[in-house]
């Protein structure tokens, strides 16, 4: 018994964390394709993607038709800059396995980044083809769609990405910012919300809806205490750390006809932005305080 927890004991150390396992595998055995790959794994996720690199290039020497270690290599290529590599290693996937979803969606990503949009929609279709519940793969396409003009079908792609991912805030978002930018004001409000319940803490959300309800000339969408409301509990919730939240506050409360608290907020989103070199900001923020100011009476 002594003896067997003693082996145990000795065991225990090899496994203490991916890499030294990975190390002790190739250590017993030179040609591990599983040693090296998980190894290149290891790495890569502490970040040190050189050197994952390497240690992918060996297992797929080992293996060519290991395809997990060879889309593995081309991301940590992509992270590393070197695109046409990483693209490389996709292709050879997609030859081996032409429907593979991950090959198809990591190749995509690649495109986008060699602002190819219309090849990278091509492959983001074939991984949702291949696997209609992949959401990154069908938000991503949502994605590519917008940067192509073609809101109606990002709005279809992003609708499909929520339904497999229902509490994904951030789908949410930009589904929203799309509604709105096609003028679907209560689409958007709607979608806005929807993010917020899901992560109160997505200013960004809850700053675009308080803008919404602020600034609409739909009378159904116009609702000015409610947007006071969102935006000073977003901002609290932060601790007013974004001048843009509190430049929103404040056309919030001047909407609202209260221009007193309007000229508190925006002097302090002004200080802010100022602060921080936020100069565009600033200088928005700097011409409706003007108008506050005049408003009730320059105090």
């Amino acid at each position: 018994m002594l003896l067997l927890a003693a082996a145990a004991h000795t065991q225990v150390g090899y496994w203490r964390d991916g890499e030294t396992m990975a190390r002790h595998v190739i250590l017993v055995n030179p040609r591990s394709r599983v040693g090296y790959g998980g190894l290149g794994l290891a790495l890569a996720g502490k970040g040190r993607h050189k050197q994952a690199i390497e240690c992918y290039k060996k297992a797929v020497a080992i293996n060519g038709k290991d395809v997990v270690t060879c889309i593995n290599l081309g991301n940590s290529l992509a992270i590393t800059g070197r695109l046409d590599e990483a693209i490389s290693c996709y292709n050879r996937v997609l030859a081996v396995r032409p429907a593979d979803p991950a090959a198809h969606y990591n190749l995509g990503r690649a495109l986008m980044l060699r602002d190819k949009l219309d090849r990278a929609a091509q492959e983001f279709a074939e991984a949702v083809k291949a696997q209609p519940s992949f959401v990154q793969a069908q938000a991503n396409l949502a994605d590519v769609e917008m940067l192509r003009g073609k809101r109606a079908e990002a709005i279809g792609h992003y609708l499909q990405a929520a339904r497999f991912a229902p509490y994904d805030a951030g789908i949410r978002f930009r589904l929203a910012g799309t509604l709105e930018d096609l003028g679907r004001m209560g689409e958007a409000i709607s979608q806005y919300r929807e993010a917020i319940r899901i992560d109160p803490n997505r200013w960004d959300a809850a700053n675009n809806l308080a803008w919404i309800l602020t600034t609409s000339t739909d009378p159904r969408c116009f609702d000015p205490h409610e947007a006071i409301r969102i935006a000073e509990s977003s901002s609290a919730r932060i601790r007013h750390t974004q001048p843009e939240l509190l430049d929103t506050l404040a056309v919030a409360y001047a909407a609202a006809g209260q221009y007193g608290p309007a000229v508190a907020w925006a002097r302090r989103g002004l200080d802010l932005a100022e602060s921080t070199r936020q100069t565009q900001v600033a200088k928005e923020i700097r011409a409706r305080l003007q108008i506050y100011e005049a408003r009730c009476g320059g105090t």
